[in-house]
């Protein structure tokens, strides 16, 4: 793994993915290759792939970020933050909260 880090400091993103990616199909819980690959294809963002590329990347991984943080507050149980409930009104929309009477 110090291989990928420098191979990223001297701008060769594209090195240090590759190791990554060897890491991870032995190893596919290894957190320091998840976290490095993740930094490896960012680095890539304004390099080879272009704006498009970049854009579509960029969205990818967001979502994955976000998606991770997601399930991880759903494990410990700040579900209930999110409940929604059915409100009294007849309109049948769902509002977060506590339903008011109309």
């Amino acid at each position: 793994m110090e291989k990928t880090e420098r191979y990223r400091l001297l701008n060769d993103p594209t090195q240090a993915e590759s190791i990554c990616r060897d890491v991870l199909r032995l190893a596919p819980d290894h957190e320091g290759a998840l976290v490095t690959i993740i930094l490896a294809l960012t680095d890539q963002f304004s390099s080879e792939r272009g704006a498009a590329g970049a854009r579509t990347a960029r969205d990818y991984y967001g979502g994955v970020i976000c998606e991770r943080q997601a399930r991880a507050l759903l494990t410990r149980g700040m579900a209930r933050v999110f409940r929604l409930r059915r409100p009294a009104g007849r309109d049948g929309s769902l509002r977060a909260g506590r339903a008011h009477p109309s």
